[in-house]
């Protein structure tokens, strides 16, 4: 089969996977509104069925958010507010299963410059991968603020040394096969973490499993308004994120 045969039969295969987008997003005020509907649109504007999964702190606020995606055709799920980010992470799995999805792309609202390549995703899978994580490259280390390279770097240094498998699962947006994810299924419904533990725990837990996990790296810079080298935003990954992908990289050896 030639290298044109191969290309074409990827891409047909692809086209026959039903595809879901999930988000989880949070909704607080008009400003964080605003945010949230231009990553939705960007979503939906891959052709995709796309579920989020929202926390807000008023109810006016879930309405208005369902009524400006009703015509992008955005389902919006209102998140079980005690189960904090780590449920409402776990509520998106479950949706996307409950989609009825072949394929099923996580990723968070503040990674929509990064779109175009969640497609590169699928191809992934299809070429017989049970998930992927998208990874940052080496030259997108210097785009990014110290205070979250140097502790994600840290973390994927451990991850690489405990688990024998080199790559960037800290930047955050993933995909699974359905298949894979029913596998995986009641430990997910077990895992009772709230936090962003889930996150690093799935991955680690799929490698520990034997399932085929592949990084697929890209050059990305950080958004506008991301995290600075100043004392909170040091303070934020060191004492809170740092520990809880720690906290899920051990849950999920066990």
């Amino acid at each position: 089969m030639g290298i044109c045969e191969v290309h074409l039969n990827i891409r047909r295969r692809t086209l026959e996977k039903k595809v879901v987008i999930v988000t989880p997003t949070m909704v607080r005020d008009l400003g964080e509104l605003s945010r949230v509907l231009k990553a939705l649109e960007s979503f939906a504007a891959t052709g995709h069925q796309v579920i989020t999964v929202n926390r807000c702190g008023r109810l006016n606020l879930q309405e208005n958010l369902e009524g400006s995606v009703k015509e992008l055709g955005v389902e919006v799920i209102e998140a079980d507010g005690a189960a904090g980010i780590g449920g409402q992470i776990k509520q998106c799995w479950l949706a996307g299963i409950a989609s009825g999805a072949d394929i099923i792309i996580y990723t968070e609202g503040d990674k929509y410059q990064v779109t175009d390549e969640l497609l590169q995703l699928v191809k992934v899978l299809v070429q017989g991968a049970d998930a992927v994580a998208l990874a940052r490259n080496w030259r997108s280390t210097f785009h990014f603020p110290i205070s979250r390279w140097l502790p994600e770097t840290i973390t994927n240094i451990l991850q690489s040394v405990m688990m024998r498998k080199i790559g960037d699962w800290q930047f955050g947006p993933k995909a699974f096969t359905v298949e894979a994810l029913q596998k995986m299924m009641p430990m997910i419904s077990q895992y009772g973490r709230i936090n962003w533990q889930i996150a690093t725990w799935l991955l680690v837990k799929a490698v520990r499993l034997g399932l085929n996990v592949q990084t697929l790296s890209i050059n990305v810079s950080a958004m506008a308004g991301e995290d600075s080298n100043r004392w909170p935003d040091w303070k934020h990954r060191l004492f809170k994120q740092l520990p809880q992908a720690w906290q899920g990289m051990w849950d999920a050896l066990w």
